[in-house]
């Protein structure tokens, strides 16, 4: 029923993206993985994915860029859910099924989330987004691209840019632009990860970017625990 698509260019995330999907409270489901690095081991990969079920990974050259990549996925897809997971996040066992119920409740074509928590490694902090207008459980124009979900249907009309940066929002402007409706969630069971290390991201954003539209919850080790919402 869904299709989570990873595209990485990280080996030592290898763990995280199984883990993620092995945890899923959701039994219809496919992982593929697109490896976009040369230097990748994609023999390391397909071993590991024998432990685990409904996995597919596939390598293209570092020169595809991630919207290829992401497009790439798509069309290896079988089932009419795509759900995007990046390498680094978090993932609560019961992210799937939550956001496939919003879908089918609010009949979107996309779901994500555009309220969510931030998890700063280095400091061990946990943030929360703090947008003036409300943007949980309600229709927006944009939600957290590693958060995205849509119906396959949607890819027959727009796909994702071959541009470098902002792919994902490329995307979803298209989409709203063709009428497709976004509806974002609550903000727990996912968890964005920001590193120490800034440069290590492909998205470059500074600490001091991110606080401007975050507040601090406080301290935490055990993010997991505070961001996790059984259903």
């Amino acid at each position: 029923m869904v299709s989570v698509i990873t595209c990485t260019i990280r080996d030592y995330y290898m763990e995280n993206v199984f883990e993620n999907y092995d945890n899923q409270l959701w039994d219809e489901k496919e992982l593929i993985i697109i490896l976009n690095k040369d230097d990748m081991d994609i023999k390391k990969w397909k071993n590991r994915a024998k432990h685990s079920q409904n996995v597919s990974v596939f390598q293209l050259p570092e020169q595809a860029t991630p919207g290829e990549c992401q497009n790439f996925a798509v069309y290896k897809a079988k089932y009419h859910i795509i759900a995007k997971f990046d390498d680094d996040d978090y993932y609560s066992p019961y992210y799937l099924k939550g956001q496939i119920q919003a879908m089918n409740q609010t009949g979107a074509h996309i779901v994500g989330k555009r309220d969510c928590f931030y998890y700063m490694e280095g400091k061990r902090k946990l943030m929360i987004t703090s947008f003036k207008k409300n943007s949980q459980n309600t229709n927006v124009d944009k939600v957290t691209d590693s958060s995205l979900m849509f119906r396959k249907e949607v890819f027959n009309t727009v796909q994702f840019s071959s541009d470098e940066v902002n792919y994902d929002s490329v995307f979803q402007r298209e989409c709203v632009k063709k009428g497709f409706k976004i509806y974002s969630t609550d903000r727990y069971n996912y968890t964005v990860i920001r590193r120490a290390d800034v440069n290590s991201h492909t998205w470059q954003i500074s600490d001091r970017e991110i606080k401007r539209f975050t507040e601090e919850v406080g301290k935490i080790e055990d993010y997991k625990s505070f961001v996790t919402k059984p259903l």
